[in-house]
């Protein structure tokens, strides 16, 4: 029996239970005060934790509850009980639209009244800047008058980042007190692409989910809707939903136009209001002549007849308008083609036009060898290579092309083949003039950089940690335009002009992800390729004028990089794809298999017997899922939207991450519901398991403090440092099975891993560890330890098994993949492991594969 039945929540006399969702329980009471039933909604104790976040879950329904309109809930009350926060509403007789829908699509005339009630509920709320966030089927009620209620406004931000994905349909995920980017929020299914990606979602999130919603009353069907959360999330991104008309289902093309902006993926496509939406809908539902809303008779006569109004405007202003604007838009659309130039396997480097047009130049790794330059006529797929490996191209004049070999030396080597001839050294970069009488070097001098132009002359010098990429001669010579980096290239930079004075200019601000640059020919605009935030992250190819006006070229699937644009206006770029594959040994493997699930897979945690398998996948930059799988042929199993860092000794919890939110999650492999360890200011960067199973060891940092090592017992305790600050690693850590020691690194210069005393002491140092050496796990001997040793930048990877009493060091293994196509060996990316019997083993790497196109009609 429900513990609440027959008490009192406060002056709420608790009378039945009405129902049960993701976030709570609602139950029919009795206001003593008033004499008057209402719905008391009783939020999870899931929730109940976090003090400032109930807080501002009571600021945020309080905020709602001075809502005044028929087609919202209203709220009465907000209050806790045993520390649970409950609402109290109105209550209404009737269902949920959801338990409409489950008995099939709704009637045209039906569902377009009811998206029209629920837009205008929207509409009131937005206009009091509060947007609901996870508007679906079950969040709009059905009165038995018919009416529309919009249920939850203001709970959306009571969710914690956590528990998304932990619910499925029925809740909503959403983030701390502010929307922030890379945390997702809303229902699978019903998500606008902004929620998809973490990126910050307004008031037209909410049209989109509406759209959503109408969609499914006139078909049926939930428009994206897929096998699996991934293909759905991933259709919301990229794929349009069916059309909505279809043999034996009338639509009137209004309603269906209606749903289509709603459902528009850029959110400034979508309708501006929710009230815009509410008069198209009216507008639509007119015109057609089957039907109109069931109303009262005056309010639809209202209602019908400022419909009819809207649609004389709207045929005037289309009279007049609509042949100009879409005339203007379709005579000014040139379709881009694509010609493929290059159609190996690997990756392209730096690529250049030749003087004359008809060939290209570019460095290249074909089939996993090392790069090479290569020399093709665009009428055959066949190029000659000019036998320079490990070069860079740097621009090609008069039949000639511009390197940097491997050792930094600028020379020029003719196109057909022939020894290079020396030019300058110490050169990270470098670009020639098409007419060969100008070149541009970009110098590496100690810890900083140089542009010189001429050779030998400084036009411009780095300050700090700042780089200079893609240096490019404008076509009469006079200026240089190059990527200005921040932090050894690892941040955003700027777009700069130099000329050949040595006045620079700043195009662009700090919020470009780079990569590629070229300038017009008419020398009006630089384009370049990058991320940019305009301001969401956008893709794609961009041009900036020498006044720094900047607009969107073009937007491509893949990765695009531009390399060249000749003087005809033909764009040479290149077009890739990349990928985190795994590979390993597991059980009942008698060789290494390819472990890969989707295209992210990375970060493995394998159970000692080998049978199973916690691992991350990211199918984008901002999207991505702790996942475990069994080694049995099933397939593996979502446990939500983390990052999963070990898992208990008893294989019933994963530690897991959410991006650079403030605690770690316990998330259950099998039943149970995720637990948080809040971390206060404690920043947390990666977390193990101790052996005990009753505490974790996390590499984090105070406030403005360097990181260190804590341990802290679990559930309840504090995070204790017991190394140093500064010890610190990069997502490697081995555990004595003891649990006495942690293996870490020592600030100050590279030194070998030490054992530090998790109870506290002096670090003590590990017999027969090198500074190459990584541990990855100690043996179940209780005396070897498994390390990565070497160059972690190209493989063959190497494990060494180093017996931690006598130093001595025994060959393991040597990790490589079969196919080196594209395949880099990031060190971000590999994290392998290996269990303590030696027996099983993941690894993950970096593959990028990319070929060249000329593009043809962009302007």
């Amino acid at each position: 029996m429900d513990p609440l039945l027959g008490k009192k929540l406060s002056h709420y006399e608790i009378l039945a239970k009405i129902g049960e969702g993701g976030m709570g329980v609602v139950y029919r009471a009795r206001d003593t005060r008033l004499g008057r039933e209402v719905a008391v909604k009783v939020i999870s104790s899931s929730f109940s934790g976090d003090h400032d976040r109930v807080k501002r879950f009571e600021q945020e329904a309080r905020a709602a509850g001075a809502l005044n309109h028929p087609n919202i809930v209203s709220i009465f009350d907000v209050g806790t009980h045993d520390g649970s926060p409950f609402v109290v509403m109105e209550l209404a007789q009737g269902e949920t639209l959801r338990a409409k829908l489950g008995r099939g699509g709704l009637p045209v005339r039906k569902a377009v009244d009811y998206a029209v009630q629920a837009a205008e509920g929207l509409a009131a709320a937005h206009a009091k800047g509060i947007v609901h966030r996870d508007l679906k089927p079950e969040n709009l009620f059905v009165t038995e008058s018919g009416r529309v209620k919009v249920l939850d406004f203001g709970l959306a931000k009571l969710m914690r980042p956590e528990m998304l994905g932990a619910m499925g349909d029925k809740s909503a995920t959403v983030t701390v007190d502010r929307t922030e980017a890379g945390v997702v929020m809303g229902t699978v299914g019903y998500m606008s692409p902004e929620q998809v990606l973490g990126l910050p979602a307004d008031h037209r999130s909410d049209l989109f989910a509406l759209g959503a919603i109408l969609y499914e009353m006139l078909s049926g069907e939930r428009a994206f809707r897929r096998a699996s959360t991934v293909e759905t999330l991933n259709a919301i991104l990229t794929a349009e939903a069916p059309p909505l008309s279809a043999p034996g289902r009338e639509m009137p093309p209004g309603v269906e136009r209606v749903v289509s902006r709603c459902l528009e993926k850029e959110a400034g496509h979508r309708f501006e209001t929710a009230r815009d939406v509410a008069l198209a809908l009216e507008v639509a539902s007119a015109g057609s002549g089957t039907f109109a809303p069931a109303e009262a008779p005056s309010s639809a006569q209202r209602r019908l007849r400022r419909a009819i109004a809207a649609a004389l405007i709207l045929l005037v202003v289309a009279g007049h308008l609509g042949a100009f604007y879409w005339g203007e838009r379709h005579v000014k659309s040139v379709v881009p083609s694509f010609e493929q130039v290059t159609f190996r396997r690997g990756t392209v480097g730096a690529a250049r036009f030749s003087p004359d047009g008809q060939s290209v130049v570019y460095a290249a790794s074909w089939e996993g060898k090392p790069s090479e330059v290569f020399s093709q006529r665009l009428a055959t797929p066949e190029a000659r290579s000019l036998g320079l490996t490990g070069a860079a191209l740097g621009g090609a004049a008069g039949g000639e092309a511009a390197v940097v070999l491997g050792d930094g030396t600028l020379a020029r080597v003719p196109l057909e083949g022939g020894t290079p001839r020396e030019i300058a050294a110490d050169i990270a970069a470098a670009d020639w003039s098409r007419d060969g009488t100008k070149l541009v070097v970009v110098r590496d001098v100690e810890d900083r950089q140089q542009l010189e132009c001429p050779v030998g002359k400084v036009l411009y010098k780095t300050t700090g940690l700042e780089r200079i990429q893609n240096p490019r001669l404008s076509p009469k010579g006079d200026l240089i335009a190059f990527f200005r980096l921040e932090n050894m290239g690892f941040l955003p930079g700027d777009v700069l002009v130099v000329d050949l004075s040595g006045r620079k200019r700043t195009l662009t601000r700090a919020d470009i992800f780079r990569e590629g640059l070229a300038w017009s020919p008419d020398a009006r605009e630089i384009w370049f390729t990058a991320v940019r935030k305009v301001p969401e992250p956008i893709a794609g190819l961009y041009a900036v004028t020498v006044s720094g006006k900047v607009r969107l070229v073009s937007r491509m699937p893949g990765t695009l990089r531009l390399e060249d644009i000749a003087s005809d206006g033909r764009v040479l770029v290149a077009h890739g794809k990349s990928a985190l594959e795994m590979r390993g040994r597991m059980a009942g493997d008698v060789a290494e298999r390819d472990l890969s699930w989707f295209h992210g897979t990375n970060l493995p945690t394998l159970a000692p017997d080998g049978t199973r398998l916690v691992f991350q996948e990211a199918w984008s930059s901002l999207a991505y899922g702790a996942y475990f799988r069994r080694m049995d042929g099933s397939p593996p199993v979502r446990l939500g939207e983390f990052t999963p860092w070990d898992v208990s000794p008893d294989w019933k919890w994963a530690l897991c991450g959410l991006g650079q939110l403030p605690w770690i999650s316990l998330v259950p492999i099998g039943p149970g519901e995720i637990k948080t360890l809040p971390r206060g200011t404690l920043s947390t960067g990666w977390a193990y398991w101790h052996p005990d199973g009753k505490r974790i060891v996390i590499l984090g940092s105070e406030e403005d403090r360097p990181q260190r090592w804590f341990v802290q017992e679990i559930p309840g305790g504090q995070p204790r440092p017991f190394t140093p600050e500064g010890v610190s690693n990069v997502a490697f850590s081995a555990i004595t099975p003891d649990g006495r020691y942690c293996a870490a690194r020592p600030p100050g210069p590279m030194a070998p891993y030490l054992y530090y005393p998790i109870e506290g002491g002096e670090p003590r140092p590990i017999l027969g560890m090198d500074v190459d050496d990584e541990p990855l796990v100690f043996g179940d001997d209780g005396r070897s330890l498994f390390v990565t040793t070497g160059d972690y930048t190209r493989f063959p990877l190497r494990v060494v098994r180093l017996d931690t009493q006598t130093g001595r060091r025994q060959p393991w293994l040597q990790l490589t993949p079969p196919d080196l196509a594209g395949v880099s060996l990031a060190r971000d990316y590999v994290n392998p492991r290996i269990t303590p019997n030696g027996r099983h083993y993941a690894y993950s790497y970096s593959r990028y594969q990319s070929n060249l196109y000329v593009v043809r009609g962009l302007r």
